[in-house]
């Protein structure tokens, strides 16, 4: 795995790494976007030594930013964007490539987040990617895509790590069915001024490519390669995994939410892969007009709206106790207001994935995990 991450917190990170571990990921490059965090280095390297895995871990410093220079095709690209945080992860991922491949002989580098977890139902990612490199070499697969889903959050605040509290997730817009999709998207995709977007996160799911030199990050999601080699016939081809899937914990927690916005609001940055950001920056701006405890009512009220579970979707639309149960057809068809929908139609959306959760209390009951957050007082900080 590769990944970028700035301050990640040491609960988090510990329980980001050592999942990944436990389910057999056995390397991970770790890039810290702040040169002077000194926690996550502790983290990893206590991590290393619980689960047997290696943590690559490099900061973007000087020395980074040098090696950025020899990715000629999304340099050039990016060279003019280094304030944003999305093109640092793009060439942090490019860099990664060759550390995989030179140095630990990897065959797979998976791309992803700190408020993502690669998941799959068997909980054992081996037999899949011992299977993905047999079929690669048999048609030329060079990129393999794993479907995301995206989390809904059990409440407005939730506990680090947030990965053991959260098992509700949106499917993928893509993997609905026809008839699934004109009876349930338009609620989202036209909603009215209260309601926003079915997905606010990104629907393209996210990469793992075969290791191999010119192999760069094309964006956030996907990986390009080089038109400078030649493959031999062996990166022709790319296949898309509905399952295992990508389980993006994009919007949990109230404050930690609305930190994000309102800090994205005072940079610079591409937001153009993420229409929702600019609605969200809006949503979350400070209002002088209202005292502080109204903008904090304000702003509370619609994050609930579109990121936690009890309170999506509108209650409203139940039939009444006693009734015989409709059809999601007939619920929708039946709501007077416009973006309204039911949530027996709309929980047809939903489903529930407890392994992450269940295996992080396992590593905690047997002493592989930190009890709580408290415990992260162990990774004492060092000088910046």
């Amino acid at each position: 795995i590769v990944s970028t991450m700035r301050n990640p917190g040491a609960v988090a990170l510990e329980a980001w790494l050592k999942y990944h571990m436990a389910i057999g990921f056995t390397h991970i490059i770790l890039f810290l976007d702040d040169p002077n965090d000194s926690t996550s280095p502790q983290v990893a390297k206590e991590a290393q030594q619980t689960m047997m895995a290696t943590v690559h871990v490099r900061h973007v410093d000087d020395a980074i930013r040098e090696e950025w220079k020899t990715l000629k095709d999304s340099y050039a690209e990016l060279k003019d964007k280094l304030d944003d945080h999305m093109a640092r992860q793009r060439l942090n991922a490019g860099v990664a490539v060759k550390i995989a491949k030179e140095q630990y002989d990897l065959k797979w580098l998976l791309h992803i987040d700190a408020d993502e977890l690669f998941y799959t139902a068997t909980m054992d990612i081996r037999p899949h990617f011992q299977k993905l490199e047999k079929e690669a070499g048999q048609h030329g697969i060079w990129q393999a895509i794993y479907i995301n889903l995206e989390a809904l959050s059990p409440a407005d605040e939730v506990a680090q790590p947030h990965y053991e509290h959260v098992s509700t997730f949106k499917r993928n817009p893509h993997t609905l069915l026809e008839a699934e999709s004109s009876l349930l998207l338009p609620a989202y995709n036209d909603p009215p001024a209260a309601r926003l977007q079915y997905f606010t996160g990104y629907q393209v799911g996210k990469a793992a490519v075969r290791v191999e030199e010119g192999v760069e990050a094309s964006d956030v999601t996907l990986f390009s390669k080089s038109r400078e080699f030649d493959y031999k016939g062996q990166f022709e081809n790319m296949v898309v995994f509905e399952g295992p899937y990508v389980l993006h914990y994009i919007h949990i927690g109230f404050e930690e939410v609305r930190r994000k916005y309102q800090n994205m609001g005072t940079k610079s940055a591409d937001l153009n892969q993420i229409p929702f950001y600019h609605t969200a920056i809006g949503f979350f701006a400070r209002n002088t007009s209202r005292s502080e405890r109204e903008d904090e009512d304000v702003h509370r009220a619609v994050y609930n709206t579109f990121a936690v579970y009890p309170a999506w979707p509108d209650l409203s639309a139940l039939p009444p106790p006693g009734n015989p149960p409709q059809t999601p057809h007939e619920l929708l068809r039946n709501s007077t207001t416009k973006g309204r929908i039911s949530p027996l139609a709309a929980r047809s959306l939903l489903v529930r994935i407890a392994g992450p959760g269940l295996l992080l209390q396992f590593l905690r009951a047997n002493g592989m995990l930190a009890s709580s957050e408290k415990s992260s007082d162990k990774y004492t900080a060092g000088p910046p």
